[in-house]
């Protein structure tokens, strides 16, 4: 049965850990480097490419980035040691920005944006927190038929029982030997858990990682084969540390639960 289950881990953590890379490479080490450079902030642009990137720019109105940014700077200069802590004052900010009023007299966003506001909380927070997201939610195992405030505690409430913390300190330790400390943990088990939402089935698994074999061929050409390796050892050691971790064991919970 252990065989098993760590088997399955690794069909979707390898991707997973590619798919965080990949993502690192082409925009969010950007994003989190303008961020936390020296002198660095959340800015008005930042803002603007963060919401897009993620899909979620639609709930916020043109020309209010300046104004998230600055709430965002304000609100975060407090944040909680403990996940469901943190998990309620991000929505304390999707909620505050839902209710200020604009540059236009509207207010900043259209709704409650939990799962935008969990993601640009990230970049200025990244460390123990992880992205609120529907096929993510699915990963882990959560109703589909729950939604808004409801679904979003059941969310946080699940990863916190399944010690998502203590899995992600395992996982830190590994990434940082590796030859990219620089990654985060808990975007390679964000990355995990909506692949796990996004695959009905186990054949699927076999197209993702085609998909992803491909992407390393085309690295291998850029940067030397060296990197290909680097990649496999890398998902080997966070295999080993954390697949029997109850946070990377989202593929054995039942659907609509």
């Amino acid at each position: 049965m252990r065989d098993t289950l760590i088997t399955v881990c690794r069909q979707f953590l390898r991707p997973a850990t590619i798919e965080h890379l990949r993502h690192w490479w082409a925009s969010d080490g950007l994003f989190h480097h303008r961020i936390h450079m020296p002198d660095g902030a959340i800015d008005p642009v930042t803002v603007r490419q963060i919401f897009t990137a993620y899909g979620v720019n639609r709930g916020l109105r043109s020309g209010n980035e300046g104004l998230v940014a600055e709430i965002l700077q304000d609100e975060l200069q407090y944040w909680p040691e403990q996940l469901l802590d943190r998990a309620e004052r991000a929505r304390h900010i999707a909620t505050k920005l839902s209710q200020t009023p604009g540059i236009s007299g509207e207010t900043i966003t259209k709704g409650v944006l939990l799962s935008g506001v969990s993601k640009v909380v990230w970049f200025v927070r990244p460390q123990g927190w992880t992205l609120y997201d529907s096929f993510a939610r699915r990963g882990l195992g959560s109703s589909l038929r729950a939604t808004g405030r409801d679904e979003y505690e059941k969310y946080y409430n699940r990863l916190d029982f399944l010690r998502f913390p203590m899995a992600m300190d395992f996982a830190r330790e590994v990434i940082a030997a590796s030859p990219f400390p620089y990654l985060w943990p808990e975007r390679i088990h964000d990355k995990y858990l909506m692949l796990c939402g996004h695959v009905p089935d186990q054949g699927l698994t076999v197209v993702a990682d085609d998909a992803h074999d491909a992407l390393l061929d085309l690295w291998s050409g850029f940067h030397g084969p060296k990197i290909v390796t680097q990649i496999e050892t890398l998902v080997d050691e966070l295999v080993r540390a954390v697949c029997d971790q109850q946070a990377f064991q989202a593929h054995t919970l039942p659907r609509g639960q």
